[in-house]
C-alpha cells in the first residue's frame, strides 16, 4: 500500500509544482501523468526493465541536482543582496531545465516504488488481494493530496516532503544493492569514505527541500481547490513602485500601489493605455455605465467606477473575493456600485435576466487551465444576451503559451460582430518595463467585439488598434468541439 501510494503522491505534488510553479502551460499535465503511467507498463510487463542500483543512483543524483537548482537560487539571492548579478545563476530562471529535472525525478522515484512493488508481488493466489493493495495505494495518495493535505499545509509542502521520502527510498535501495554487491570487499577507508558522501548528498539535499519550501508566501497565504494563492509585498525598497500583488501560483492576477497618491491606480494589464482601458474610455457618455466582468483578481477594474456606474464581477473562488476586500482598496472604495457574484459566471449569467451591460469584461484566460466553456459558440450567446445592442465585449487574451486571438476571430464572424486588436505595449518600444515601471504596466493583449462599428472607430481604440497577424482559419469552438493544441504556441 506504502509503495503506491508514495507514487500516486510524487506525481500529483510534482504535476502541481511543474504546471503552476514553473511553466503555466496548458495541457502540461500530461507529460507527468504518462511518466507515471510508462513506470507501471516497464515494471509490470518484465522485472528486468528495473535494474535496482541504477534506478537507485539516478535518482539520488537527479534529487541532489533539483537541490542544486534550489540552493544555487537561494545563493543568487544572497549575492543580489550584495548587489551582485552572477550570470551562471540565471541556469535557475530557465523552465526548461527546471521542469525536465523535476520530471525525470517523478519518472526515476516512481521506477523505484513500482519496480520495488513487483519485486514483492505474491503468488498467484494472493493476487487479487496484491492488486487490491496496490489500488488502494494509489487511492490513498490521490487523498493525501488533494483533500488532506488542503486542509494541513497552505503551501504545496507534500512536495518536499514526498520527495524526501523517495530520496531515503533510493537511499535504502542503492545501500542494500552495495551491501550485497560491493561493499563486504571494500576496505575500511572507502567504506568511511562512502559513508561521508552519504552524509554530505543527503546534508544537501535536506537544504535544498528546505530552501524549496516557501515558507514566507508574503502577507498571506491560502490554499483551496483551485490552488494556492499569495499575497506579496513588492519592491519595498522603491516607494515609488512599492504596492502589494496576488499571485496564483506564479501568475499574476494584480497588483495596487501602497503609496498613498498612487493607491487606486489601475495598473498591469488594466492601465488606460490598455484594451479595456480604452474601452472603458470609448463607451463613457453622460450616462452612468453597467459593466460585468468575469474574472475578479483584485478588482483593478473597480478604479474606473464613477458615482452611478454598476460594476458587477463574476468570481469562482471565494477566497479571491475575501483576498480582494481584505487587502486591496479597489473595491471597498470603488465610487461605483458594485457586486460580486460567487460561482462560475457562464451559469451565474445563464441564470440571470438580461443586464444590459455597456462592457462585458472577459477575464479569466491568464492561468494554465483555459475555462475553455468560456470561449464557445453557446457562451458567447449567453454574453450577447447580457449586453446592450452597441455595447462591447472585451476579451482579456494575454498568454506566453497559447494564442487565442483565431478563437476568439472564429467566434467574432459566427456572430457577425466588427472585431478590434489591441496589443499595449505595442512592439518594442526600448523599454524594460520590469526595471522602469515595476508592475505599474504589465504587456497585456485585448480584443474587443462590439455590433457598433462607430464605437471601434472612436479614437481612444482606434489609435491603438493593430492588424491581426495574418493566421490559418479555425473551427468555431462549441460545447461539443474546441481543440487548445490548435492555438499552442
Amino acid at each position: 500500500i506504502l509503495l503506491p501510494a508514495l507514487g500516486s503522491v510524487l506525481l500529483m505534488s510534482i504535476t502541481n509544482h511543474v504546471c503552476q510553479n514553473v511553466a503555466v502551460i496548458p495541457l502540461l499535465w500530461i507529460v507527468p501523468l504518462a511518466l507515471y503511467l510508462v513506470t507501471f507498463i516497464l515494471c509490470f510487463e518484465k522485472e528486468s526493465w528495473y535494474v535496482r542500483r541504477w534506478y537507485a543512483a539516478a535518482a539520488i543524483l537527479t534529487m541532489l541536482a533539483a537541490s542544486y537548482l534550489v540552493l544555487l537560487r537561494y545563493l543568487d539571492r544572497v549575492f543580489q543582496s550584495f548587489g551582485l548579478d552572477v550570470l551562471w545563476f540565471h541556469l535557475t530562471q530557465n523552465v526548461v531545465v527546471e521542469a525536465t529535472v523535476y520530471l525525470l525525478l517523478l519518472f526515476l522515484l516512481c521506477m523505484i516504488c513500482h519496480g520495488e512493488l513487483v519485486r514483492r508481488k505474491p503468488p498467484p493466489e494472493r493476487l487479487t488481494s496484491f492488486y487490491l493493495a496496490v489500488s488502494a495505494g494509489g487511492a490513498l495518495g490521490g487523498m493525501l493530496v488533494a483533500l488532506v493535505s488542503p486542509l494541513v499545509f497552505s503551501s504545496y509542502l507534500e512536495l518536499n516532503l514526498s520527495l524526501l521520502v523517495g530520496f531515503g527510498l533510493a537511499l535504502y535501495v542503492f545501500a542494500g544493492e552495495a551491501r550485497v554487491d560491493w561493499l563486504p570487499r571494500a576496505s575500511g577507508l572507502l567504506r568511511g569514505a562512502v559513508l561521508a558522501l552519504t552524509v554530505a548528498v543527503s546534508a544537501i539535499v535536506v537544504w535544498g527541500q528546505w530552501e524549496a519550501w516557501d515558507r514566507e508566501g508574503g502577507l498571506l497565504r491560502v490554499r483551496n481547490f483551485y490552488g494556492t494563492m499569495s499575497v506579496k509585498e513588492r519592491y519595498p525598497k522603491k516607494p515609488e513602485w512599492r504596492g502589494l500583488a496576488l499571485y496564483h501560483g506564479r501568475t499574476l492576477h494584480g497588483f495596487e500601489h501602497t503609496l498613498p497618491a498612487m493607491r487606486g491606480r489601475p495598473t498591469t494589464y488594466y492601465t488606460e493605455d490598455s484594451g479595456v482601458g480604452r474601452a472603458l474610455t470609448a463607451v463613457r457618455d453622460a450616462k452612468p455605465l453597467r459593466v460585468g466582468l468575469v474574472g475578479l483578481g483584485v478588482g483593478t477594474l473597480a478604479a474606473y467606477g464613477k458615482p452611478g456606474d454598476y460594476f458587477r464581477f463574476y468570481e469562482i473562488d471565494d477566497d479571491v473575493v475575501r483576498l480582494a476586500r481584505d487587502y486591496f482598496s479597489f473595491l471597498p472604495q470603488c465610487a461605483a456600485t458594485v457586486e460580486v457574484v460567487t460561482g462560475d459566471a457562464r451559469l451565474s449569467l445563464e441564470r440571470e435576466p438580461a443586464q444590459q451591460f455597456d462592457v462585458l469584461v472577459l477575464d479569466a484566460f491568464s492561468g494554465d487551465a483555459i475555462p475553455v466553456h468560456l470561449l464557445t459558440a453557446e457562451a458567447f450567446a449567453v454574453y450577447l444576451r447580457h449586453l446592450r445592442g452597441d455595447g462591447v465585449i472585451a476579451a482579456h487574451i494575454s498568454s506566453r503559451y497559447v494564442d487565442l486571438v483565431p478563437v476568439v476571430t472564429a467566434l467574432a464572424r459566427h456572430f457577425e460582430l466588427e472585431d478590434a486588436f489591441l496589443p499595449w505595449p505595442d512592439g518594442d518600444h526600448g523599454v524594460n518595463w520590469a526595471d522602469e515601471m515595476g508592475l505599474s504596466v504589465t504587456p497585456s493583449q485585448w480584443m474587443l467585439l462590439t455590433r457598433n462599428r462607430q464605437l471601434l472607430e472612436r479614437s481612444p481604440i482606434q489609435e491603438a488598434v493593430r492588424s491581426i497577424p495574418v493566421q490559418r482559419p479555425l473551427s468555431l469552438w462549441t460545447d461539443q468541439y474546441n481543440n487548445l493544441l490548435e492555438v499552442l504556441r
